[in-house]
């Protein structure tokens, strides 16, 4: 079997395609997309019929069928991210943001790769930085913050 034809480590706290891990990446491909200006982003497929290591799809395999983190990382994109995409920054290296903007609403995505550690965060809306505690998260634009956790995902 060719190295590049298996599916590593399928626990929802492993690597592979149905961790969560493999939720984000495809978060953070989606992002990507938006940023600069696809015109269609897709899975690989649905749901793979009964080969473990060509087990690729956002739901899982036949008889359970059980939806996976990237599907919930899409419905969460799909459901929230409307209009355009916002550009937006974080000080902290591990976290990646995604955000969007429609007339009426931002939303930002925070993806934290950090295996070890969660992070308190500020998001700035005003694009100003103020020196305070936790990582910051600032779009530009709106003059608005706000303070709560991102954590760590622990399987």
């Amino acid at each position: 079997m060719l190295p590049w034809s298996t599916n590593p480590d399928r626990e929802i706290a492993g690597i592979g395609n149905t961790s969560f891990l493999g939720g984000q990446f495809f978060a953070e491909i989606y992002g990507l997309g938006m940023e600069y200006g696809a015109f269609t982003m897709a899975l690989w497929c649905i749901n793979e019929t009964d080969r473990l290591r060509t087990d690729f799809g956002y739901i899982g395999l036949p008889r359970d069928f059980h939806t996976r983190s990237s599907f919930y990382h899409t419905q969460m994109m799909a459901s929230h991210m409307k209009g355009e995409f916002f550009f937006t920054t974080s000080s902290e290296a591990y976290v990646r943001t995604i955000g969007s903007q429609s007339d009426d609403e931002i939303c930002a995505m925070l993806l934290n790769r950090d295996q070890a550690r969660g992070f308190e965060f500020d998001l700035i809306l005003s694009g100003i930085l103020r020196i305070a505690e936790g990582m910051k998260i600032s779009p530009a634009g709106v003059i608005e913050e706000h303070n709560d956790d991102v954590w760590v995902f622990i399987g």
